[in-house]
């Protein structure tokens, strides 16, 4: 089948050593899909049989393009194909998860020319057999930081949505490429402050097959120090925009949900140091705050132990 026309939307597939099923389940999931697309499949420096597994599929179907390119990590996989997209919009898909059946048809339907970015929800599929679905949060853009800080909602992934391209190129919006975990928090904390408004459409677009061999999956133990560029992401975001004081809370969750994962909450608040207290604290105008969140700030500025209390 080829492409005719214009192209609705592109779906970016980056591709590491993933070949097999999962690979061919995740192009399939793409192709059946109602809308007219072309598949971006980033071969990035596979050594396994990716290449060959992409090349067969470009051979089979035109509307599958494959870029091959040294391993350089994901988000960079991402971005060279986000930067070679022909469709109207961006959406991307993980080489081992899928689309739900009919889902860009339904993303595309709930598009307006007013939107810069349409999302559903999104399902994963632990190992273990259990099944959990996040939604995108209510609410406007301050809500939206504040959701993608706590990391409590759909909003996080980039996937399960669509990205308008002619937005992408407007704002320069790229994947940072030194972040291997949390990078698509900091992509859509810009994107979510840069869009002109957002859509939501009221079902899961996208399931998620979370592995222990997955990047998430290998850090078990030491979610704070895996983060820890992520979290330096997170209080430069906000100092550039000047949020500081408006987002505290969320700002402190964020870093007392990891160490709290590692270490419980008595020795997250023993290990709450001096360094996470002046990056939570940086910028922020205590006087500006709520009475509680101001009882907060103090905790974490003079006695950090204190932040056991927090909930």
């Amino acid at each position: 089948m080829r492409v005719q026309g214009n192209i609705d939307i592109s779906v970016i597939i980056p591709c590491y050593n993933a070949a097999g099923a999962g690979l061919d389940g995740a192009i399939e999931s793409a192709l059946s899909q109602d809308a007219a697309l072309e598949i971006v499949a980033v071969d990035d420096g596979s050594t396994d049989g990716t290449g060959e597994q992409l090349e067969a599929w470009a051979r089979r179907d035109a509307r599958v393009r494959v870029l091959r390119r040294e391993n350089g990590g994901v988000s960079r996989a991402r971005n060279a194909g986000a930067a070679a997209a022909h469709g109207a919009w961006v959406t991307f898909l993980d080489a081992d998860d899928r689309l739900e059946d009919g889902a860009l048809g339904d993303l595309l339907a709930g598009a307006d020319d007013g939107a810069d970015i349409v999302l559903g929800s999104y399902t994963v599929y632990f190992e273990d057999g259990r099944v959990q679905r996040f939604d995108p949060p209510a609410g406007g853009r301050t809500e939206a930081i504040d959701s993608l800080l706590r990391g409590d909602s759909a909003l996080p992934s980039m996937c399960a949505r669509l990205y308008r391209r002619a937005f992408l190129e407007r704002t320069g919006l790229r994947a940072p490429q030194d972040v291997r975990i949390g990078e698509d928090v900091l992509f859509n904390l810009d994107a979510f402050s840069e869009a002109r408004a957002w859509r939501v459409i009221p079902r899961s677009v996208y399931a998620y097959q979370l592995r222990q061999g997955g990047a998430m999956g290998s850090i078990r133990g030491r979610h704070f120090a895996a983060q820890a560029d992520m979290l330096a992401g997170i209080g430069c975001f906000l100092a550039r925009r000047g949020l500081e004081t408006a987002h505290f809370r969320a700002h402190m969750d964020a870093y007392l949900r990891q160490l709290r994962r590692d270490r419980g909450r008595m020795r997250a608040a023993l290990s709450f140091g001096r360094e996470a207290a002046r990056a939570v604290c940086a910028g922020v105008q205590p006087a500006q705050l709520p009475p509680k969140e101001r009882l907060y700030y103090f905790a974490a500025r003079f006695a950090p132990v204190a932040t056991y209390f927090i909930p």
